[in-house]
Parts: structure tokens; C-alpha cells; sequence
């Protein structure tokens, strides 16, 4: 009886050991899998930064952009400007040439 009992006991324990293997077969698994998914999420990371410098260059492309324009539209109205004044110049030669040259 005694025998017996040794025995059962020690099936008992093989078949524990068998599905204690079974389980930590399994949480290695689980573990394969959180790392998979950390490395996903570490691409994500990555790209999101990249994302991020994109725009923030983008961003500061734009103000570039911006104060290029600011200073040609300024460069252009000063042009028109002194255009502007020079005709009005030249209109006023004409104008006291035209009335130089009427007789009297």
C-alpha cells in the first residue's frame, strides 16, 4: 500500500511538473510577445519623431518662406515707388518743356 501510494504520489508530481512546463512554456510566449509589441512601439516612436523633425522644419521653411516674401514685396513697392516718383518727374520735365516751347 505504501508502494502504491509512492507511486500515485510521484504520477501526481510528474503530471505537475508536466503542466508547470506547460505554463511557463506559455509565459515565455506571452513574453515573446510583450517584446514584439515594445518593438512595435518603439518603431512607432521613431517614426513619430521623425514626424515631428519633419515638422518642425516645415514649419521653419515657412517663416523662411514668409520673410522672403515680406522682403521682395518690399523691395516691390519700394521699386513701384521710385517708379512711381520718377514718372511723375519725367511728366513734369515734359510738361515744363511743352510750355517752354508754345510761344507766346
Amino acid at each position: 500500500m505504501e508502494e502504491l501510494l509512492k507511486k500515485f504520489s510521484e504520477q501526481l508530481l510528474n503530471e505537475m511538473d508536466k503542466r508547470f512546463e506547460k505554463v511557463d512554456r506559455r509565459f515565455d510566449e506571452v513574453d515573446q510577445r510583450f517584446e514584439k509589441v515594445d518593438q512595435q512601439f518603439e518603431k512607432v516612436d521613431q517614426r513619430l519623431s521623425l514626424l515631428e523633425n519633419d515638422t518642425k522644419d516645415l514649419k521653419e521653411g515657412q517663416r523662411e518662406m514668409k520673410e522672403i516674401l515680406k522682403h521682395h514685396m518690399t523691395l516691390h513697392a519700394e521699386g513701384f515707388t521710385n517708379l512711381h516718383k520718377y514718372i511723375k518727374k519725367v511728366d513734369h520735365k515734359v510738361e515744363r518743356l511743352q510750355k517752354e516751347q508754345k510761344p507766346h
